[in-house]
């Protein structure tokens, strides 16, 4: 009978020594520190318009050379309040974030997990702006007919078919851009903290910094309106919008379209 009650008293240990190992191994170990960082946030497109880093202004007249790739700025063009839409704030969207990031990690972890959570990341990862409005030109084209000075700089390019204009037609004001990752394999909300497979992993966003950099400096966002050039038999300049427009804003170099 002592025998027995051993061998089960046994099997009970052995048993509580290996919830103990489950225990310290999942519950106390720290997770795995995790740095997400945008590929590239210049002039990043995403369904609420682009990301202002080039610090545009509402007015603001480019010139984009799709032979070089650079954007140009031409010219202010004032706006009255009186032809402005301007919405109420609105408190968050969320989209999905479509760039490519850069993932790295602070301890050495197996290949195949850092390819299933990187999968993961990239599918999850969201952009949330928060308190925002929108500022638009009710009809942009009309006051680009009417900047005077700008139609005598626009007929030099008449003719030209390597150049695209841009007027800034509606900005987004916002008090912060955040990224982060959302999906219901996220084990704890309030610290960003990914459960995969055995491992934990701490995200941190690290472009989160520079988005803050954006909102505090410019609009958060902007929305070109592309429009194009040609002259009449009169040399009268025809100014309509360009319904071919393609261009990805994320490729041009924008050092020459500051103010």
């Amino acid at each position: 009978m002592v025998d027995k009650n051993l061998f089960v008293f046994k099997k009970m240990a052995y048993a509580i020594c290996l919830l103990l190992v489950l225990f310290f191994h999942q519950g106390c170990t720290p997770p795995v520190k995790t740095f997400v960082k945008a590929q590239s946030l210049q002039n990043y497109s995403g369904n609420i318009g682009t990301l202002n880093t080039s610090q545009q202004n509402l007015g603001n007249v480019l010139l984009l050379n799709t032979r070089t790739k650079r954007a140009i700025f031409l010219r202010k063009l004032s706006v009255n309040e009186s032809d402005l839409d301007k919405t109420p704030t609105i408190t968050s969207t969320t989209e999905s974030f479509s760039s490519e990031l850069n993932i790295s990690f602070d301890a050495d972890i197996p290949n195949a997990v850092k390819v299933g959570l990187s999968s993961l990341l990239k599918e999850g990862t969201k952009l949330t702006v928060f308190d925002y409005s929108r500022i638009t030109v009710k009809d942009p084209l009309a006051v680009v007919r009417g900047g005077t000075s700008l139609i005598e700089d626009l007929k030099r390019y008449a003719g030209r078919n390597d150049i695209v204009f841009l007027f800034v037609g509606s900005v987004i004001p916002a008090k912060s851009v955040e990224m982060s990752y959302e999906d219901s394999k996220k084990t704890d909300l309030a610290t960003n903290v990914l459960k995969y497979g055995d491992y934990k992993f701490s995200i941190t966003y690290v472009s989160n910094e520079d988005l803050k950099r954006v909102t505090n400096q410019a609009y958060a966002f902007f929305r070109p309106v592309p429009f194009r050039i040609s002259l009449d038999q009169t040399g009268t300049l025809i100014i309509s919008a360009d319904d071919q427009y393609k261009e990805n804003l994320s490729e041009y170099d924008f050092a020459s379209a500051l103010e």
